[in-house]
């Protein structure tokens, strides 16, 4: 059970799972390499089943509850995708030719299935252990299981084209990524319950994917109508400060941002968010 408001840290604590009875549910970027369906994670708690046609792809799972928590030490270099997938295209009837769009703000990027997994993958998984950052080593572990080729050279080539992102939380660079980044939401946001009050969640009508702390929420709610991550930040720093919150990890945006740095992966792997880049559309 996620702390009520005033304990814990008001941003790290994420919990993904589905309503009772009805299973939890992950999500999972699609992949098929050579026609061949693949699933890195497939004797993993939460099975997830790549597909070629879909980005993501609802499979059921154990009930158990994921809890990711950010800390203090998990300094570690990141790895973020960066864009939105809209979809494989085939050009033409029967054909085994396509490739997959993902659209960084008005650009749409042409994606093999090499580097679609590598993105893909570049999201993360719900059942990671909280300790382990995902960063590039466990995207090119994840990678090399799922039989990529040529996975760090893919991967570098994503990086050198905007697709993908390092950044370390706790550094000048985190507060780069966040001005070059916007965070975009892409389900429905739930609110809470009369039974757990402090807990937010976002998903489908009927089904809660991700629980969110009141302020990770309030940046899922908010972040997308600022020009980029580190304003957003600043603006939810600066409300906390005017409504007489003392707590620093509600009125530093460095440490918020932080925070939800560390967590960020269990928002963007079951495709509740995306990262796009920096500026408002026109």
């Amino acid at each position: 059970m996620l702390p009520p408001s005033g304990q814990g840290h008001p941003i790290s604590a994420i919990r993904c799972r589905l309503a009772q009875g009805s299973g939890r549910r992950a999500f999972d970027v699609a992949m098929s390499i050579w026609g061949e369906t693949v699933s890195p994670l497939a004797n993993s708690p939460t099975r997830r089943t790549p597909t070629r046609s879909g980005c993501l792809v609802p499979v059921e799972a154990s009930p158990d509850t994921i809890i990711g928590m950010a800390t203090d030490d998990d300094v570690a270099k990141l790895l973020f995708p960066i864009g939105h997938c809209i979809g494989a295209y085939h050009d033409l009837p029967a054909s085994n030719d396509h490739f997959t769009q993902v659209r960084v703000r008005a650009d749409v990027n042409r994606l093999s299935d090499g580097q679609f997994a590598i993105w893909g993958l570049a999201h993360g998984t719900p059942d990671r252990p909280p300790e382990q950052p995902w960063n590039r080593e466990a995207v090119l572990t994840a990678a090399r299981r799922a039989g990529v080729d040529q996975a760090e050279q893919v991967l570098e080539s994503l990086i050198d084209d905007g697709l993908l992102f390092e950044t370390t939380p706790g550094t000048d660079f985190a507060v780069d990524f966040a001005r070059r980044h916007r965070l975009i939401p892409l389900m429905l946001g739930l609110g809470n319950t009369a039974e757990e009050p402090w807990i937010y969640s976002v998903g489908m009508l009927g089904m809660p994917i991700v629980q969110l702390s009141a302020m990770a929420y309030d940046l899922y709610k908010w972040a997308h109508l600022d020009p980029n991550l580190w304003v957003a930040c600043e603006g939810a720093a600066a409300a906390a400060v005017r409504v007489g919150i003392d707590d620093p990890l509600a009125t530093d945006p460095l440490q918020m941002l932080n925070a939800l740095l560390g967590t960020l992966h269990y928002m963007l792997s079951p495709n509740a968010v995306y990262l796009d880049s920096e500026g408002l559309a026109s």
